[in-house]
């Protein structure tokens, strides 16, 4: 009685994953993509007029463009090289926050890991979540930008990497849980 309660349980759960797994299963976005632009520095939300990168609290954006070299990668490749990105001002302490957009592209800056400076340079290093216009397809990413006060200009890049995805991380789980069983139905067998 209690293998036939165990066997409805198990084929319930499996049509259960099926029904679900399609709508678990999320596209995850792949590539990397660079962009080039001016930032200004600024202290306490105010934009300073020169470079003040060893007191700076956050950047206030003067333009960008989608990087000629390296082109865009992976998902990004459809986004068209010189074309115009929108980055957002942002504070170093305010996050998160939408960053930058870019050809049917988005990207959420939920921490910064890291920031370098020094009174000619600006490195920042950070991660969130780049997404596609119409949602659904959310992706971990890792995000760079680096600065230099000699010319005023900020370089800006990003990169993407993928995370395990839901639906097959409970199929693992199914099949782990599928080999206990059998093992322990051997093991009862030869009792």
């Amino acid at each position: 009685m209690k293998y036939l309660n165990l066997k409805s349980f198990l084929m319930s759960f499996v049509l259960l994953l099926v029904g679900v797994a399609p709508v678990a299963q999320a596209y995850v976005l792949t590539g990397e993509i660079h962009f080039t632009g001016g930032a200004q520095t600024t202290i306490g939300g105010v934009v300073t007029p020169t470079s003040d990168f060893l007191n700076a609290d956050g950047l206030h954006f003067l333009g960008a463009n989608v990087a000629y070299f390296p082109a865009p990668t992976g998902d990004f490749a459809s986004v068209v090289a010189g074309s115009t990105a929108t980055f957002h001002d942002f504070s170093f302490t305010s996050l998160p926050t939408l960053l930058w957009e870019a050809g049917g592209f988005n990207f959420t800056l939920n921490k910064l890991n890291a920031i370098e400076r020094s009174s000619t340079s600006l490195t920042l290093k950070g991660g969130g979540l780049i997404d596609k216009v119409g949602g659904g397809y959310a992706t971990e990413g890792d995000w760079v930008l680096t600065g230099n006060s000699s010319t005023g200009a900020v370089a800006l890049s990003f990169s993407s990497h993928t995370v395990p995805e839901p639906a097959a991380l409970a199929l693992m789980g199914l099949g782990l849980v599928g080999l206990g069983m059998a093992g322990r139905r051997r093991s009862r067998c030869s009792a």
